[in-house]
């Protein structure tokens, strides 16, 4: 038996206890009359609801599932009928507005429950759906309420208390339409369990096994309204304890969602981290440990070279520093002043063709580990592209602040340049890669070049 099958048996039990007991047992007292607790309960499940209305939009924005909306859409509802249930006493509303127009908006909620819990897999793409969703609101309590105002006379009397009493409970006589939108309620509010349970997979998730459960207890409180429709009333009865336990599970699976949410959010950031790790050493210390073994591989030939006995001590300089670098960046420790640190990144790869660097960093920046890194691979792949191809004979490099939590980095080669549209396909790559790590950030990378005018590429990050 799947988890969610075994909640909904647990939930129908005592649901079945609850509305069945207190007719076995008459001296069972099933009854409390409080203005107060009645106040208490319908803001309690007010606020429980507007909650997973805000969750359930959060998942449509995630899986763009027409489903999660229009749960959002009838959530919201069921937030509205609570606050109108308890405005309508504040404003000195009539009787009649009193309840029948939390019953037509209760309804229409629940009708567009049904409809997503029986097609989870239906898509909805929008733009402005939040605007759209609180719209959808606004005009189904624009026309309830108004209307239910127009009709103040015409309306009749939904519930009403009779002085006798039956056993320990008083007598209550509800309009036919109020007992009918009870037996509604229960069959829609059964049928979304339904949906909830069956059609969200093998094992549906912490928020839809809420929403399975929480509509079959929703069903039986709604059965016993029709039993005893104490619920536009000041008693408290069976059908508002279930109602409470209905939410109550509501917002256990509200919890459910905001820890996983959350645990999803650690989870990919720590994957990101891993990949952007993987990167860097892949870019850094494997491609110089890989020079060091070709070179080795030479020399273990007996074809001693003295240019690449130097060549191999500058590759494990290299490499000794993309170690450091890393264990520092693994560390979260900073990297202190940029300046030493984009100087090295450019000479390791201009020096070797004796091309002149100049770094400036007027504002003495010291960003963190991964700002740090991000921009010394930008300035490498920069100095490789100018010596390779642009066949540079210097390259100046500098970082200064952007506006008031920014910074701008600028390297500037007096190569061949090339129209920026068309880059050759090798620096394409490297724009492209370049483009790729500032955008990660939250940043820009823009280049300007022309045939025989040098390259610019500077790299914005609007916050660091």
């Amino acid at each position: 038996m799947r988890r969610v099958d075994r909640f909904i048996l647990a939930a129908a039990v005592v649901a079945v206890l609850v509305t069945v007991v207190p007719y076995l047992s008459p001296r069972i007292p099933v009854r409390y009359t409080s203005p107060q607790l009645r106040i208490a309960l319908e803001t309690c499940q007010a606020l429980i609801a507007l909650l997973v209305t805000h969750l359930s939009y959060g998942r449509f924005r995630r899986s763009g599932r027409l489903s999660d909306l229009l749960i959002a859409y009838g959530l919201g509802l069921f937030g509205a009928a609570n606050l109108l249930i308890l405005s309508g006493p504040l404003f000195g509303a009539p009787p009649s507005v009193q309840t029948w127009p939390p019953l037509a908006v209760r309804l229409t909620g629940a009708i567009a429950i049904v409809w997503g819990a029986w097609h989870p897999e239906s898509r909805y793409t929008t733009h402005r759906a939040a605007i759209k969703l609180v719209g959808a609101h606004v005009a189904t309590l624009g026309i309830v309420v108004p209307l239910a105002i127009a009709l103040t006379n015409r309306l009749p009397v939904a519930v009403r208390e009779i002085l006798t009493e039956v056993g320990s409970r008083p007598a209550l006589e509800a309009h036919p339409l109020v007992l009918v939108a009870q037996i509604a309620l229960m069959v829609l509010y059964w049928s979304a369990a339904w949906g909830f349970a069956d059609f969200r997979g093998p094992e549906p998730d912490g928020l839809v096994i809420a929403l399975a459960t929480g509509f079959v207890i929703a069903g039986f409180s709604r059965l016993n309204f029709f039993l005893y429709p104490s619920i536009y009333t000041d008693i408290i009865h069976g059908g508002d304890i279930l109602r409470l336990g209905w939410y109550s599970t509501l917002l256990a699976g509200a919890a459910r969602e905001i820890d996983s949410y959350w645990r999803g959010l650690a989870d990919a950031a720590v994957a990101d981290e891993r990949r952007r790790t993987a990167r860097e050493l892949h870019d850094g210390l494997v491609q110089e440990l890989s020079f060091i073994r070709s070179r080795a591989a030479t020399l273990a030939g007996g074809r001693s070279d003295p240019l690449a006995l130097n060549q191999v001590m500058t590759a494990a300089d290299r490499a000794l520093e993309e170690s450091r670098l890393a264990i520092s960046t693994l560390a979260g420790e900073g990297l202190g002043n940029l300046e030493p640190v984009l100087r090295r990144a450019a000479e390791d790869i201009a020096g070797r063709a004796h091309v002149k660097v100049t770094v400036e960093n007027p504002d003495a920046l010291e960003l963190p580990p991964h700002t740090s890194v991000v921009l010394s691979r930008v300035v490498r792949e920069a100095s490789s592209n100018a010596v390779n191809h642009g066949a540079a004979g210097s390259i100046a490099i500098r970082v200064e602040r952007h506006g008031s939590r920014g910074v701008s980095m600028t390297v500037t080669d007096d190569g061949k340049g090339f129209h920026a549209e068309q880059p050759p396909s090798p620096a394409g790559f490297g724009l492209r890669s370049m483009a790729e790590r500032i955008a990660a950030l939250g940043g820009e990378l823009v280049v300007d070049s022309t045939p025989g005018s040098g390259t610019t590429i500077r790299a914005i990050l609007p916050r660091v």
